[in-house]
């Protein structure tokens, strides 16, 4: 019949299929690793020169360096700092990874890879695209996963 020895090796040998299957790091994984930690909310937005003339023009905001929003704009926004290209919202915007683009090792590190998605903005009300200029569309970033005892973690985020 059969003998201990294909039986421990077909073992072994799936133990070990198994055991490097855990540390394979797919776009599947990193996708929902990127939508579980890595995106938080923000309220701090860029504000593109354009957006800040168009909101300026229909009277969205008091004059002034701070720029405090007042009427239909200020449901939205709390502060618009055409100085600095930014606007600080009152309700935080969700953000989502759409799609892993690609997964690279790094040149010197065997358990960390670099992974490539793009991301979005999620229920933005339109006042919030239109004076702002950055929120709407598809974003491009890059995160650093590490390998630890545990499995992978994000060690590092660039949004673009």
């Amino acid at each position: 019949m059969w003998s201990k020895r294909p039986l421990t090796v077909l073992l072994t040998l799936v133990t070990l299929l198994l055991a490097n299957c855990s540390n394979n790091l797919t776009r599947t994984r990193a996708l929902a690793m990127l939508n579980k930690d890595a995106l938080p909310p923000v309220t701090d937005v860029e504000v593109t020169l354009e957006s800040f003339r168009l909101a300026r023009d229909n009277g969205f905001f008091e004059s002034g360096p701070d720029k405090h929003a007042i009427g239909e704009a200020s449901k939205y926004f709390d502060t618009y700092w055409w100085f600095a290209g930014a606007a600080t919202l009152k309700v935080p915007l969700k953000r989502r990874a759409i799609e892993v683009t690609g997964i690279k090792d790094t040149p010197m590190d065997k358990n960390s890879k670099v992974v490539q998605f793009t991301w979005e903005y999620i229920d933005v009300p339109e006042e919030i695209n239109r004076y702002t200029g950055t929120t709407a569309g598809v974003h491009s970033g890059e995160a650093l996963f590490k390998l630890y005892d545990d499995g992978w973690r994000i060690d590092g985020l660039q949004l673009n």
